[in-house]
């Protein structure tokens, strides 16, 4: 479908939803389905998804910005950021000499990192039911559990 000129999301709290106001001036609502345990997603997951799912329905909401304005945001934005004269001046200079940092590529964390951690005696307790449940499996242990 085609997508107004202006759109207002909003998004209600876990616990209550959004207002009455709020869903009586709605022109559609919308339910994000979960399955499994979780009975509510973070806000902040909740926002991307349905951001990123209406970027997919209408590519063009990406929008595009002009060197111009990209060169006034960071100037406001490099303002912002200073908190004292010192920093102002550093940042002054980053905005003359245009040697702007670049964009990070991979965020995520190096392989041998990515395992999480965990408390020795809550590594144990989980080997434990691991090994409880393998044996009430038996042969089908591999096939059910995740280790």
């Amino acid at each position: 479908g085609e997508f107004p000129e202006k759109l207002a999301i909003v998004f209600g709290t876990e616990s209550s939803g959004c207002t009455q106001e709020m869903l009586t001036a709605a022109d559609k609502r919308v339910y994000l389905p979960l399955s499994g345990f979780a009975d509510s997603l973070n806000l902040s997951v909740a926002a991307a998804m349905v951001i990123q799912m209406l970027f997919f329905m209408e590519p063009s909401l990406e929008g595009e910005i002009s060197q111009k304005e990209k060169d006034e945001l960071r100037a406001l934005w490099y303002k912002s950021l200073a908190r004292n004269a010192k920093e102002e001046k550093k940042y002054a200079e980053i905005l003359a000499s245009k040697d702007f940092p670049r964009p990070f590529g991979d965020m995520r964390r190096a392989g041998e990192h990515r395992e999480g951690w965990a408390q020795k005696k809550v590594v144990k307790k989980n080997q434990a039911r691991y090994e409880m449940l393998a044996e009430e499996l038996g042969e089908d242990a591999n096939k059910n559990l995740v280790k």
